[in-house]
C-alpha cells in the first residue's frame, strides 16, 4: 500500500503512466475491510476529477466508476464521508458529460446522484451527521444540482437545500452561491411538486435580507403575485410575499402589481380570517404604505371591506381598516366618515371581545375630521363618560390606555370642551 500516498499532480493535461497505475492503487483500496481506507482512496479520487484534464484518462478505467457505485449503494449508510467524496465523483462527471452532451450517461448519473442525495439526506436526520455536512460543502453541490434537468433530482435538492437552510452557515454559503439566480428560473415551473419545494424553499431563505434583496431583482414579486391564485400555494406564496413586504424600500412595488386587488378579493371572500394568518399579515405590512392603502379604497372597495368588517366582527378584519385609518391622506380618512357612528355602538356593546375593541378603538382614535360633528355623536352616546371608566388606573393595559387618550384628543374640540370636563375624565 505505500505507492498509495504517493502525490499525484492533478493539473496535467493528462496522467502519466505511474500515476495511472497509483490510480489503480486507489481503486484496490477501495475494497480494503477498513473504511477508513475507503475514505481515503474516495477523497483521492475525487480530487482528481475536480480538474476536467484528467477526465479522459480517468474515464478509461472501465471498473472504476462500477466500483464507486457499487460502493455508494453498500456503504452509503456507514460514513457521511463516504457518501460525499462519491457524490462530489459524479457531480464532477456529469458537468463534464453537459459539455458533450452525453445524454444516456447524463441520464444514468441523475439516477445515482439522486440515490447519493437520498441517502445522505436521511443521514441527515442525526444532528450529528448534519452538522458535519456542513463541513463537507454539501449544499454547493445541491446547489449547482439546481442547473439540472431531471425533476425527481430537483425536487430531492430543493428539499435538501431547504431542510439545511435552518442554519446560518449554510444560509451564507448559499448566498455565495447565488442560490436566488438558480431558484428564480423555477418560479413557475409545470411540475406542481417541483414548485411546492421551491418555494417552500425560498420561503426559509426569505428570513434573510440578503436573500430577499436577491428575490427582488430577480423579479419574484409579480411572480408569487401570479401564484395567490393558486389555492394550494396560496399559503406558502403569502408568507413569501409577507417577509418581502417587512421591507419598507419594496411596499411600493407591490402597488404596481395585481398583489391589491387580490389581497381585497381574499378579504372578502374567506369565511374566517383566523385560517389565514398570513394573508392578514401581508395585508397589514401593504397597508402601512399610502399607496398601497388608497388603491385597497379605489371605487367600492373601503365599503365593501368595512361593512364585512361589521358583519363578521373579525378583529384581524379591523385590524386591516385601523391601518386605513392610520394613513395622512384624508382621502382615505373621510371614508370612515358614514360608519363613525356604528364603529362607536360596535365598541360599546357588552359582548365585544378585548381583541376587537382595541382594533376598533384604533380606528377612532385616527379618524379625527374638521367636518365630522363629534358634538353630537359625545352627546348622543354619552361618549366621554364610557371612555372614562377605561381611563382608571389600572383599568386596562397601557396599549389601551394610549388609544382611549388618543380618542379622546380626537373629540375635543370647543363644542365638547365642557362635555369633557364633567366626565371625570
Amino acid at each position: 500500500m505505500g505507492d498509495v500516498k504517493k502525490k499525484i499532480k492533478p493539473g496535467q493535461m493528462e496522467l502519466h503512466p505511474e500515476e495511472l497505475a497509483i490510480v489503480v492503487n486507489y481503486e484496490e483500496e477501495l475494497y480494503e475491510e477498513d473504511m477508513s481506507h475507503k475514505v481515503h482512496a474516495t477523497g483521492m479520487i475525487a480530487q482528481l476529477f475536480r480538474q476536467t484534464e484528467n477526465f479522459e484518462s480517468l474515464l478509461s478505467h472501465e471498473t472504476l466508476l462500477q466500483t464507486l457505485a457499487r460502493l455508494m449503494r453498500e456503504e452509503m449508510k456507514k460514513s457521511i464521508d463516504l457518501c460525499v467524496n462519491i457524490v462530489s465523483v459524479f457531480f464532477s462527471i456529469s458537468n463534464f458529460s453537459q459539455e458533450r452532451k452525453l445524454l444516456t450517461l447524463i441520464q444514468k448519473q441523475d439516477r445515482l446522484l439522486y440515490l447519493c442525495l437520498y441517502m445522505l439526506l436521511n443521514l441527515s436526520e442525526d444532528v450529528g451527521v448534519e452538522k458535519k455536512m456542513k463541513k463537507k460543502n454539501v449544499v454547493v453541490y445541491l446547489v449547482k444540482m439546481l442547473d439540472r434537468s431531471n425533476v425527481e433530482l430537483l425536487i430531492l435538492a430543493t428539499t435538501f437545500l431547504k431542510k439545511l437552510s435552518i442554519y446560518k452557515e449554510n444560509k451564507e454559503k448559499m448566498v455565495e452561491c447565488r442560490i436566488i439566480d438558480k431558484l428564480a428560473k423555477f418560479v413557475p415551473v409545470r411540475n406542481d411538486v417541483l414548485l411546492m419545494s421551491v418555494l417552500r424553499l425560498l420561503h426559509n431563505l426569505s428570513f434573510d435580507g440578503i436573500l430577499r434583496d436577491a428575490m427582488v431583482k430577480n423579479g419574484l414579486i409579480p411572480k408569487c403575485v401570479e401564484l395567490m391564485v393558486v389555492p394550494r400555494f396560496q399559503p406558502v406564496v403569502l408568507g413569501l410575499l409577507y417577509h418581502i413586504s417587512m421591507e419598507d424600500k419594496y411596499k411600493s412595488l407591490f402597488t404596481y402589481s395585481e398583489c391589491i386587488p387580490r389581497i381585497y378579493e381574499m378579504l372578502t371572500r374567506v369565511q374566517d380570517l383566523r385560517n389565514t394568518p398570513e394573508l392578514i399579515a401581508l395585508a397589514v405590512n401593504l397597508t402601512q404604505n399610502g399607496r398601497n392603502a388608497e388603491a385597497l379604497c379605489e371605487g367600492d372597495r373601503f365599503d365593501r371591506l368595512i361593512r364585512r368588517a361589521f358583519q363578521t366582527r373579525d378583529e384581524l378584519a379591523f385590524k386591516v381598516m385601523r391601518n386605513l385609518a392610520q394613513q395622512e391622506a384624508m382621502s382615505v380618512k373621510r371614508r370612515f366618515g358614514p360608519y363613525i357612528e356604528q364603529m362607536v355602538q360596535l365598541l360599546k356593546l357588552p359582548e365585544i371581545t378585548a381583541e376587537l375593541f382595541v382594533e376598533v378603538l384604533g380606528c377612532l382614535a385616527n379618524l379625527y375630521l374638521p367636518e365630522f360633528d363629534f358634538f353630537n355623536l359625545v352627546r348622543k352616546h354619552d361618549l366621554l363618560r364610557f371612555l372614562a371608566t377605561y381611563a382608571q388606573p389600572g383599568a386596562v393595559d397601557d396599549d389601551i390606555l394610549l388609544e382611549v387618550v388618543m380618542f379622546v384628543g380626537v373629540l375635543c374640540n370647543e363644542g365638547t370642551a365642557h362635555m369633557l370636563c364633567d366626565s371625570g375624565l
